[in-house]
């Protein structure tokens, strides 16, 4: 069954309204209409298949894994991975200070690339 709009336009039909494209954490089915992806998923391309996850999930073979950092490391928050705490720290607080240094670091890096 495929659903359109009063004007004829094929949509998708996401708790009985018609839209142009499933929101978020929702995928388009064949039948044009949206089904959820599985849990601790953003983004999807059907069940069994995520894009993109949660804060603290990556992908892995499609499905988000829980992020799990080590002793002396702390979850970096803009690419899902664990990042070093301060020289000689065991456990650390990612703080603004924190943010701004690794920040630093990446200009610092990117610039000597050049």
């Amino acid at each position: 069954m495929f659903f359109s709009d009063k004007f004829g336009l094929e949509r998708y039909l996401h708790q009985g309204q018609c839209l142009d494209a499933c929101p978020e954490t929702f995928y388009h089915t064949n039948e044009r209409t949206c089904d959820r992806c599985s849990v601790n998923c953003l983004l999807c391309s059907s069940p069994n298949h995520c894009l993109q996850c949660n804060s603290s999930y990556y992908v892995s073979d499609g499905r988000c894994v829980k992020l799990e950092c080590g002793e002396g490391e702390i979850e970096d928050p803009d690419y899902d991975d664990c990042m070093a705490c301060e020289e000689g720290c065991r456990k650390c607080v990612l703080s603004f200070r924190m943010a701004a240094i690794k920040t630093a670091q990446r200009r610092h890096t990117a610039w000597r690339r050049r």
